[in-house]
């Protein structure tokens, strides 16, 4: 058994990054973590060049990841929350599963698991992301949300006003 973990937050050694690393540690399996702000992936174009395929067309670092989601049998994605949304790494990493859906149902059966990190609307991020893992076929095991670090920093970086 391979677990992938895969991070939508580009701040370094985020809390996104620990949460999946936790759980993705905990399963006591082969496991490999993605962080995407590494990676340079684009949303998804509608193309429909992976119609025939069930691969993607668009040339950029999604094709390197591709194998590695193929190859896992239970996916954990986290994603902090941006203005009650998840992040643009993210959203593009979970459009870009699309490629997998037409021939084949390529995820379908792979365990699933989500995480949010966030100030507010984590919880809808949760929602949102096993949403999307169940539309493409995942067994989704569990959702979770935590607190991160404060997002207003309105009166600058800090705890508090």
């Amino acid at each position: 058994m391979f677990v992938l973990g895969v991070s939508g937050s580009p701040t370094k050694n985020a809390n996104t990054d620990k949460l999946v690393k936790a759980v993705i540690d905990s399963t006591g399996l082969e496991t490999a973590f993605v962080k995407l702000s590494d990676y340079n992936i684009g949303p998804c174009r509608a193309c429909m060049g992976c119609v025939k395929t069930n691969e993607c067309v668009f040339n950029d670092d999604f094709l390197k990841l591709s194998p590695m989601v193929i190859n896992a049998n239970a996916l954990v994605v986290g994603s902090p929350t941006y203005f009650g949304l998840p992040s643009a790494f993210t959203k593009a990493f979970m459009e870009r599963l699309y490629a997998f859906r037409h021939i084949n149902l390529l995820t379908k059966g792979k365990v699933g698991a989500a995480v949010a990190v966030g100030c507010a609307a984590e919880k809808d991020v949760e929602t949102w992301l096993g949403k999307v893992m169940a539309f493409d076929g995942m067994d989704v095991v569990r959702t979770m949300s935590a607190k991160g670090t404060p997002c207003c920093f309105v009166c600058g970086p800090g705890e508090t006003c």
